[in-house]
């Protein structure tokens, strides 16, 4: 799960240095709507204070349902929009309720010409 996974990075981060490992990895927020308990309002605060946060970070993020794969659910946005109404609907209209939200990474990397994870 996308909690695991953080937990994984927190551990790595403290074992090799934070220098190392923001190299590999983007900006990630993970966006529990289980946790907001599906609160259409708590979410849109959430996401103010983030874009409020990331005022100063790259401006293109990805927005991804931590359960999908296969390139399904995910979407772009300018960190402009973060907390938009057209955010805000998709994440509430779907079945995920956990949605990952990542400084998108621009080359990307490649393995023989494709995207990976």
């Amino acid at each position: 799960t996308a909690r695991r996974t953080c937990t994984m990075l927190e551990k790595h981060q403290r074992k090799i240095g934070s220098a190392v490992l923001a190299e590999c990895v983007p900006e990630t927020h993970i966006l529990d709507l289980k946790e907001m308990e599906e609160d259409e309002e708590e979410l849109h605060e959430v996401l103010s204070a983030l874009r409020e946060k990331l005022a100063d970070a790259a401006d293109l993020w990805v927005l991804k349902a931590s359960e999908s794969n296969r390139g399904m659910d995910v979407h772009l946005f300018s960190k402009d929009e973060i907390g938009s109404s057209a955010m805000l609907d998709l994440m509430t209209q779907t079945q995920s309720p956990v949605w990952l939200l990542q400084q998108c990474v621009h080359p990307p990397l490649l393995l023989r010409g494709r995207k990976f994870h």
